[in-house]
């Protein structure tokens, strides 16, 4: 099992990020979305962004290249295989409990969420409840895979966000 630490170089953009996130609690607004970018970021950070462009078992690519955007087969529906870190393509579907199902909506998101962080840019796309709803099983289990236990932080934009509901 690989144990995810952060290492000295990154502990600045770790603070950063901690910061970003409690100072985003009092604001109320958008805390879902807020816990969701913090979530992902903390999981680039730590280096266990799961693999989205091409299959993990394969290498098969997942996105089809239409000028500079990705594009994606609407038809399909993807797994995110958390403990191989990414997503299988149809032929490599398996019956393994741990793969979450992700429609080609939320797969999109993932991905031009992860380009605009690569290219040192603040991600400002916005997720759909949907692409949330997907999403979210599969930070958790990463962070069960990869963490031996939450940040802090994680705890208080969950009390934060349980406050709002």
């Amino acid at each position: 099992m690989h144990i995810a630490i952060i290492p000295d170089p990154e502990s600045e953009a770790y603070f950063l990020l901690l910061k970003n996130a409690l100072q985003n609690l009092p604001s109320k607004q958008g805390i879902t979305v807020k816990k969701l970018e913090f979530e992902l970021k903390l999981l680039h950070l730590l280096g266990v962004f799961p693999q989205l462009e091409s299959c993990v078992i394969c290498t098969k690519p997942i996105t089809q290249h239409k000028g500079k955007k990705p594009v994606l087969n609407q038809n399909l529906q993807y797994l995110m295989d958390v403990v191989q870190g990414g997503i299988r393509c149809q032929e490599c579907f398996g019956r393994d409990s741990k793969l979450i199902p992700l429609n080609p909506g939320s797969l999109m998101f993932l991905n031009r969420w992860h380009e605009t962080l690569r290219h040192s840019k603040d991600p400002s796309i916005v997720p759909t409840r949907q692409n949330i709803i997907e999403i979210n099983p599969i930070i958790q289990a990463s962070f069960k895979l990869h963490l031996p236990r939450l940040p802090k932080a994680h705890a208080l934009l969950e009390k934060g966000l349980e406050a709002h509901h």
